[in-house]
């Protein structure tokens, strides 16, 4: 009898004298002998296992035609069946069909017949999830996978039936069983929304699940997917769970971040979520960027790029009057409301600032903040006549500039690209002269501000001023929010 198989036998009986006792034995001496049972379960589990090398040397040669086939050279190379070989120019085993299916067959047939020790099984179940798909071609990783997992689930009764007694491995195994499934993570992903990864670590740790595994990134995936597929109040509540998971994944950042937006421009409430959008902005930076260098926003679907873009541009609307209300300055006009019905068209917007405004604002700090991923939102105010308390705001609107004073001074409309003041200078002036924020006065204009703010102002500029520059409000452009389709699957 093989050395190996005498090794064996010897243990198998120290096992079971060990498992007898420990049902005897109802005494203080229970946990120590427990803990050496455990001990020696361990190191009996892995006796049979091969060193690394000489898996590898055994792929190899299978691979290359050249292995002898002496007893148990077969088996040790389900240790290896993914590891690419560097000889061979980093192709593994699994990925020649003919060579996977017969090694396969062959294990199938040792099993069914009790011919092979379970450590085998867990050989290839190891090497199912050390798999790397940069080693395969084309289709080859899905395929190789597929022949592993059916070989896996159909052989794994037999090696339950035929083990003499039961591992802490096994142990694991028949406790997770849907990770011999096509969806071997769900199960973990609805356990991580609760809450709880204490299984997923006891499987990584049980199982030698490496760090590089494809399982994390199904893992991550199936945590995503379980948390964007709850009703909006759940997956809402679930947000900061979700960046703190993308924050752990760098690497799946962009599609998961892209995926939870959509998630929430398909909620049917998509006001702005304080902690996603400062989230977003940190991450991909102000979604007016869209259109310079490398935005990542260019990946985003438009309506869920407009959210967004709303939501910075309201952020600075609704800034500017608190900082007025701060300043005892209130907004008699209601201007706020009013051109919130257009936020959804607002492409740009930005804050031009007195001189009063801006020694409140260094007197207050921490309203700076709200600067600190668009610190182009703001310019200075000059040419004011003396009038330190003088502001006003820009902002864009199908294809035209809207320039609102506060306090007075009214509003002015100017047709893109036929204005001579530069929107985005660090100082614009508030004078008539020549690239004054009131140009118009030099250009010979005459006629005043487009819209005064009188009694009756916002019926008269919604219905005829602004429209006869193309300017509707959101329900009259089509512009209005409207509830989106969210399919999971299109993101994985």
């Amino acid at each position: 009898m093989p050395f190996a198989d005498l090794l064996k036998n010897s243990l198998v009986g120290l096992n079971n004298a060990f498992q007898n006792e420990l049902a005897r034995d109802l005494g203080e001496t229970h946990p120590k002998l427990a803990k050496i049972h455990k001990k020696i379960t361990d190191e009996f589990t892995f006796i049979l296992k091969p060193k690394d090398e000489v898996a590898y040397a055994a792929a190899r040669n299978y691979l290359d035609g050249s292995l002898a086939g002496d007893k148990g050279e077969y088996e040790i190379i389900s240790f290896a069946l993914t590891r690419p070989i560097a000889e061979l120019g980093g192709i593994p085993v699994a990925s020649d069909d003919t060579k996977l299916r017969s090694l396969l067959d062959r294990y199938t047939k040792e099993f069914e017949s009790d011919e092979i020790d379970g450590i085998f099984w867990f050989g290839v179940f190891q090497s199912y999830f050390q798999a790397q798909k940069s080693s395969y071609l084309g289709e080859t990783f899905a395929r190789s996978q597929n022949l592993i997992r059916n070989f896996l689930s159909k052989t794994w009764p037999y090696v339950k039936k035929n083990s003499l007694y039961s591992t802490n491995w096994m142990k694991t195994i028949d406790a997770n069983l849907h990770l011999l499934s096509e969806l071997p993570c769900d199960v973990y992903g609805a356990e991580w929304l609760s809450g709880s990864e204490t299984r997923v670590k006891q499987i990584k740790l049980e199982l030698h699940i490496p760090d590089a595994s494809w399982f994390w990134e199904e893992f991550f995936k199936s945590c995503l997917k379980a948390a964007l597929s709850q009703p909006d109040t759940s997956f809402k509540a679930a947000i900061p769970l979700i960046m703190s998971l993308l924050i752990r994944h760098p690497s799946y950042l962009d599609n998961g971040l892209r995926a939870m937006l959509d998630r929430y421009r398909a909620s049917a409430d998509i006001r702005v979520h304080k902690e996603l959008k400062e989230f977003v902005l940190d991450v991909w930076k102000n979604p007016k960027l869209r259109n310079s260098g490398a935005s990542k926003w260019i990946h985003v679907a438009e309506p869920t790029w407009r959210m967004v873009l709303a939501w910075v541009q309201e952020a600075n609307l609704r800034l500017f009057f608190e900082l007025l209300k701060r300043r005892g300055v209130p907004d008699p006009h209601g201007r706020l409301d009013f051109w919130m019905q257009y936020i959804n068209q607002i492409t740009f917007t930005r804050l031009v600032l007195g001189d009063d405004m801006r020694r409140y604002l260094n007197a207050h700090p921490e309203l700076k903040e709200h600067f600190k991923n668009d610190v182009d939102s703001f310019a200075n105010l000059t040419g004011g006549k003396g009038e330190a308390f003088l502001d006003a705001f820009i902002m864009e609107i199908s294809g035209h500039l809207v320039v609102e004073f506060n306090p007075h001074g009214g509003c002015y409309v100017y047709k893109k690209g036929e204005n001579l003041f530069d929107v985005n200078a660090q100082y614009l002036d508030a004078s008539t002269d020549k690239y004054g924020l009131k140009e118009r006065y030099y250009k010979g204009d005459s006629r005043g501000p487009d819209i005064v703010h009188r009694e009756g102002w916002q019926f008269k500029a919604r219905t005829y001023i602004l429209p006869a520059f193309g300017i509707f409000d959101d329900v009259r452009a089509g512009r209005a929010n409207t509830v989106t389709t969210f399919l999971i699957d299109k993101y994985f």
